[in-house]
Formats: C-alpha cells, sequence, structure tokens
C-alpha cells in the first residue's frame, strides 16, 4: 500500500489493494484451505511458508497455488507409514482430541449409535 501512495497511485489505489489483500486472505483462510487440505491436517507455519517458496521456484505461481495441498497429501501419507511418521510430526500436529461439549456430543451419538444397531 505504502508503494502505491509513493508512486502517485492515490489513496483510491492503496484502498482497493487493501481490501483486496483482505478479500484474498479471507478465501483462502475460511474457504479454500479447510475444503482443499480439510481440518484434520494442521501444517506448521513454517512449513507453510517452506512449501509456498519451494512450489514458486519450481512451479511459479501454479506452484503457490498447489503447494498446500500437496503438503497436506504429503503430511496424511508421513502419518500413516510408521518409518515416515516422525516426518508428519514435524510437518505439523496431529488431529486434536476433541474437548468439552464437542466430546460429549460425540460420545452421545456414539451412544445413540450402539442402542440403534443392538436392536
Amino acid at each position: 500500500m505504502g508503494v502505491a501512495l509513493m508512486q502517485g497511485g492515490g489513496t483510491n489505489v492503496a484502498l482497493a489493494i487493501f481490501i483486496t489483500y483482505v478479500v484474498v486472505q479471507f478465501i483462502q483462510t475460511y474457504l479454500l484451505e479447510p475444503l482443499v487440505v480439510g481440518r484434520e491436517v494442521n501444517i506448521n507455519p513454517l512449513f507453510t511458508i517452506g512449501g509456498l517458496v519451494a512450489g514458486e521456484l519450481v512451479w511459479g505461481i501454479g506452484g503457490m497455488v498447489l503447494a498446500i495441498p500437496i503438503m497436506g497429501i504429503l503430511k496424511i501419507i508421513f502419518d500413516h507409514i510408521e518409518p515416515l511418521k516422525p516426518y508428519g510430526e514435524l510437518m505439523g500436529e496431529d488431529k486434536k482430541e476433541a474437548k468439552g461439549l464437542k466430546k460429549k456430543i460425540k460420545e452421545l451419538a456414539a451412544s445413540i449409535k450402539d442402542r440403534v444397531s443392538s436392536r
């Protein structure tokens, strides 16, 4: 934004850049990432940045778009193959255990499912 102001773009250009950044960040964080990677995979921010940089170096903008889904796939593979589990743990944390109300709802759903299946 500062560059737009310094090059004589005016406040309208700086405001447009800011709004575009906020919209793109919102779409990526709350729509694309949960859909593509899922809520099951938590990738370390350092590996995310490294993956984005590596993807850009190898394939340009397309590599940056594909970097996070590829890292999610690699994390899932690493987590399910015993010799590679340390790399999966290094890339990010495992699926978190449900707590509080979520845990109680899951337990209730499981008990209802058991009752229905025993009939």
